[in-house]
């Protein structure tokens, strides 16, 4: 009954071919299922059919109506099986769509497989195990292509389809033994090519994961390209590459499996004794320096040559030092410059302050007294600090009577450290028992330790002298190096304590880094905001954040009449693309919690309750860059200054160039043309002076900085670049207008004068700002203050004071041989007192 119907659906399909043509390959495969009945082909069904296709008629009809052939590697097409019947059925290949796996071992002869015809997809046959003669699998077919390529030495392909397997096919049977052979030809023919790196990393691979594997030749091809790799590193003076890969072959191989480890373990051994004596010699004369010097190079040939490793540690001991990597090096070193992270950095090591910020709390920073202790009564009108007599044993630098005399200097008008809120504050100071010092107050005064960061003494002592406050001082100076030596007898001093510390500059954050990485250098004091994440998977580095972040800002220091309009700053501001520059020059599209666009001169926080914003108005949001805004408020407020200017009889050119000046619209034809005559006669006036920003001559503030040109050229504002000498952060030519300034605003309760002040940065003669900071300094509760500051935060964004870019936070990277730098401090130095060093290997 079944074949009658599939004799007659065939006969139906046949004659109304014609009139359907899309059904001419289904009716085909019915009159094929009538042939093969009629040849005795094997048809199982249960309301469903499978046949096998006789061979000659069949596929020649197919072939008319079938696509054009897949010329694609096999691993870029879809996946099919082919299954191959037995000689009643013609010996019949048919391509199907994947069956089910695994296939069964032993399937039973009257057992069925389902499948379905690779172009019929929506209709299940089935055959009888017996008629099957095979069934080939895709990744069979992958895996067999291959061995095929790589027996015809075309590995880069042979590759791509055993990679497709190990993808998607993992379990395949077949797949580690092709895996092997492809590896082991592919690493014979690079040896012919002297590739040494290619030959031994899978000679490697191919022992790890396969140790049974030709054993004897692949450990003796191994050894023959471990010894020549050794060689060409050694040819080619890379000593350090041949030590880190002699180390791994005896970490993992023994010199039975191996000969070159012993070979090239004599002749590394022999180098490195030759600098483990002359470091010996070095140190039994006292010449420190040298002796580190040749110890570091003795580690970076053969860190395990006989004695090495204790001779290390010896010179470690008695001459620890520590090289740090720079971006910015210090002109100068005061360690409260606000705007100069090298000077701050730098500047601790040769000047201690009276107080010291030492972190962030839940309102305002914690301080510290170096000398002893800090007590502010609990009315807050009354701050005692203690002396202590000795520190670490040794007698204390200063008495309660020398400080009494730094706080009365801070008070006193014409002292070089003169300070106005503190003399504003203070009602008297007196000592008692010579090491306890009171000072008394006008009124209650929230944070009053933050007016105490001053030096020891008002007498300034050079950095390179003894005499100075500063744990240590500068040494010698060689090309982008400045050595910095521990001072004997120093009171702050701890065991263990670096007696030298040489800060290398280096011109570029990945030269900086590429040197941490291999040890060039001990610590790196800021990184690059995308590098942090990079460097965290080193398992010989630690990276860590700093405390405070740091506010970006445009300051304006000249008196150029643009910048002396409120709306010609705004436009600068809408002309910028702040986010993107953040996000796409300065953090290369990492996510860096705190690193944001800011709409004041404050630091953010990291959220809304962030105490570290506690001065910041998160309700007030920073402008959106908006171009065209940007320039309608550069050309309004260039037609204000213009006739303001003319007003008072003055001639101020354009800063928009190529755009008139706007005619009044009721002016009359006879009052045209007499201004035209009197322009005609008047002398053209210049356009005005073209903006100068300067910027710090670090790579992140002349990224940013060119940028910002970028940005504002494309508005038509007129602007230029000066790089400022290395080191400074000011214009020591007085020839720029803006600069761009990187703000270290650890307490914005004392900071904000040091930024807005007339004798700050910014030197704000604005009376409404003036105002604000008046009532800043007067303020008796954390309320207040917070009052203030938020008061203070809107008045600059309105009259755009200084222009605010964005805020970042900053990371440092040291290796794990140095210890005791801490998790967060707020400068790198900060506990440099404990910090303690151990002997290290370079990495490459």
């Amino acid at each position: 009954m079944e074949r009658l119907f599939v004799f007659v659906q065939a006969m139906i399909c046949l004659t109304d071919r014609g009139n359907h043509p899309r059904q001419s390959a289904h009716c085909v495969w019915l009159w094929a299922a009538v042939m093969a009945i009629a040849c005795g082909g094997a048809i199982v069904g249960s309301g469903r059919y499978a046949f096998a296709q006789p061979a000659g008629e069949a596929v020649a009809i197919d072939d008319e109506e079938a696509e054009a052939e897949d010329t694609r590697p096999l691993y870029q097409r879809e996946p099919f099986d082919l299954i191959k019947l037995d000689e009643a059925n013609a010996g019949e290949v048919i391509k199907v769509v994947p069956v089910k796996r695994p296939l069964p071992k032993n399937p039973s002869p009257t057992a069925t497989l389902e499948f379905s015809r690779f172009d019929q997809r929506n209709r299940k046959y089935q055959v009888p195990w017996r008629n099957i003669v095979e069934v080939k699998l895709f990744e069979s077919m992958l895996v067999e292509e291959a061995q095929r390529l790589t027996n015809e030495k075309q590995y880069d392909e042979a590759y791509r389809f055993l990679e497709h397997v190990m993808n998607y096919y993992p379990q395949h049977p077949g797949l580690q033994e092709a895996v092997n052979e492809f590896l082991l030809n592919n690493a014979v023919e690079a040896f012919r090519q002297k590739k040494y790196i290619e030959v031994f990393s899978m000679l490697e691979e191919l022992h790890q994961n396969s140790p049974r594997f030709r054993t004897e030749t692949v450990l003796r091809g191994f050894d023959q390209a471990a010894n020549a790799l050794l060689k060409h590193h050694m040819d080619e003076g890379n000593i350090v590459a041949a030590q880190m890969l002699l180390t791994r072959l005896e970490s993992s191989y023994s010199d039975k499996q191996v000969t070159a480890i012993a070979n090239w373990r004599g002749q590394l051994s022999s180098m490195a004794a030759v600098k483990r004596d002359a470091a010996k010699k070095a140190l039994t004369d006292q010449n420190m320096r040298e002796a580190y010097k040749l110890v570091q190079e003795m580690l970076h040939i053969y860190p395990n040559v006989p004695g090495g490793p204790e001779l290390a540690q010896q010179v470690a001991n008695t001459y620890p030092l520590v090289y740090v990597g720079v971006t910015q090096p210090a002109a100068d070193y005061e360690p409260n410059q606000i705007e100069n992270w090298a000077s701050r950095r730098a500047g601790r090591l040769v000047s201690r302050m009276l107080l010291e910020f030492r972190q962030p709390g839940a309102e305002g920073g914690e301080y510290a007294f170096p000398l002893g202790t800090i007590t502010l009564s609990e009315d807050r009108q009354q701050l005692m600090l203690r002396v202590n007599s000795k520190i670490n044993g040794v007698t204390a630098p200063l008495t309660g009577f020398e400080v009494s005399r730094r706080l009365i200097d801070l008070a006193t008008i014409g002292n070089s450290d003169y300070t106005p809120s503190w003399a504003s504050l203070v009602s008297g100071v007196q000592v008692s028992n010579v090491f306890d010092v009171y000072a008394d107050f006008r009124r209650p005064h929230v944070l009053p330790q933050a007016m105490l960061l001053t030096r020891f003494s008002d007498q300034v002592s050079s950095p390179e002298s003894m005499d100075g406050s500063g744990s240590y001082y500068l040494g010698g100076k060689a090309e982008n190096e400045q050595q910095f030596l521990l001072k004997p007898n120093d009171p702050f001093a701890r065991p263990g304590q670096p007696k030298e510390i040489v800060e290398r500059y280096f011109a570029s954050a990945e030269e900086a880094k590429q040197a941490l990485m291999r040890g060039d250098i001990d610590v790196l004091d800021q990184l690059y905001p995308a590098d942090a994440a990079k460097l965290r998977s080193r398992s010989d580095l630690e990276v860590r954040q700093y405390a405070m972040p740091q506010v970006h800002v445009l300051v304006p220091v000249s008196d150029h009449p643009y910048l002396e309009n409120r709306n010609f700053r705004r436009a600068l501001v809408y002309a910028i693309n702040r986010e993107g520059i953040l996000k796409q020059e300065l953090l290369n599209q990492e996510e860096v919690p705190g690193c944001q666009v800011i709409s004041g001169p404050f630091p953010a926080g990291r959220n809304e309750v962030d105490p570290l914003g506690y001065a910041y108005d998160s309700t007030i949001r920073p402008l959106p860059y908006n171009p065209r805004l940007a320039f309608a408020l550069a050309l309004t407020s260039q037609f204000e200054i213009k006739t303001l200017a003319e007003k008072k009889g003055e001639k101020i050119g354009d800063m928009i160039e190529g755009i008139p000046m706007p005619e009044d619209p009721d002016m009359t034809d006879e009052e045209r043309k007499l201004m035209e005559e009197e322009a005609a006669k008047a002398k053209p006036v210049p356009p005005a002076k073209a903006l100068v920003i300067g910027h710090p001559a670090t790579e992140l503030a002349r990224v940013a900085c060119q940028a910002i040109q970028q940005q504002l050229t494309s508005v038509k504002i007129r602007c230029s670049l000066k790089e400022l000498p290395l080191g400074l952060t000011h214009d020591p030519e007085n020839k720029c207008d803006l600069l761009y300034v990187t703000a270290a605003v650890w307490e914005p309760i004392v900071d904000a004068r040091r930024l807005l002040g007339p004798d700050g940065l910014a030197k704000s003669n604005n009376p409404y700002i003036n105002l604000q900071l008046r009532k800043l300094e007067s303020a008796r509760s954390w309320k207040d203050v917070r009052d203030a500051l938020h008061d203070l935060h809107s008045r600059v964004a309105g009259e755009m004071t200084v222009l605010p870019l964005w805020q970042t936070v900053d990371h440092y990277a040291y290796r794990k041989s140095v210890r005791g730098i801490g998790d967060r401090p707020v400068s790198l130095y900060q506990d440099v007192e404990q910090w303690s060093i151990s002997p290290q290997v370079k990495t490459n």
